[in-house]
């Protein structure tokens, strides 16, 4: 943490705990916009698409849940 940054939060102590909660938030959305967002690549959604109209049109199935947890029993997790 900066010696700037260290002060500020020290001071952001003395303020009422409501002033305190909107700095948070503020710190917070420049967190989030700062964050990597995710990217698929253009083959990945194509993928996504595919697997979309298959399961639209029923050549695609998902595993129940039951499948699901039978699956990961024979695999060990």
């Amino acid at each position: 943490m900066t010696r700037r940054l260290d002060e500020a939060i020290s001071q952001l102590r003395g303020l009422p705990p409501r002033d305190q909660d909107d700095a948070a938030a503020v710190i917070m959305s420049i967190v989030e916009a700062r964050r990597p967002q995710m990217r698929l690549t253009p083959e990945q959604i194509e993928e996504v698409k595919r697997t979309e109209e298959g399961l639209l049109d029923g050549s695609v199935e998902l595993l129940t849940v039951e499948q699901t947890e039978e699956m990961w029993r024979r695999l060990g997790a």
